[in-house]
């Protein structure tokens, strides 16, 4: 959210991991900052976690990661985007019953899911 305080904390980084960001609906405007300012520190590449299935999924998260995902592809640099399903730490409110019953329960039925920490 302070665009200009980026460049100079980008200097002299090769890979930037850029995780998105948590502020639903500012998303955009950060990733954007941090894309531009890596852009004119030198930042050869940008690794982005953006959401699984972004470019067609229906969740209202999806429009600013398919946006940001659009915004690392126009920038010129090398990227790669990082697709989890859902970050890991979003479990911590199911661990009792994971405990308890000795699995985590969800709408995934025998899926699987690709979690990753934030």
């Amino acid at each position: 959210s302070k665009p200009e305080t980026l460049e100079a904390g980008l200097a002299q980084v090769g890979t930037l991991l850029l995780i998105s960001g948590s502020e639903v609906g500012q998303r955009l405007a950060q990733h954007s900052s941090v894309i531009n300012a890596a852009k004119k520190a030198g930042v050869k590449r940008i690794v982005y976690t953006s959401l699984l299935r972004a470019d067609t999924s229906p969740l209202d998260l999806a429009p600013e990661h398919k946006a940001t995902e659009a915004a690392l592809k126009e920038s010129g640099l090398a990227y790669t985007i990082l697709r989890n399903g859902w970050y890991t730490e979003n479990y911590l409110t199911a661990v009792g019953a994971a405990l308890q019953y000795g699995a985590i329960i969800g709408s995934a039925g025998e899926g699987r899911v690709s979690s990753a920490s934030r």
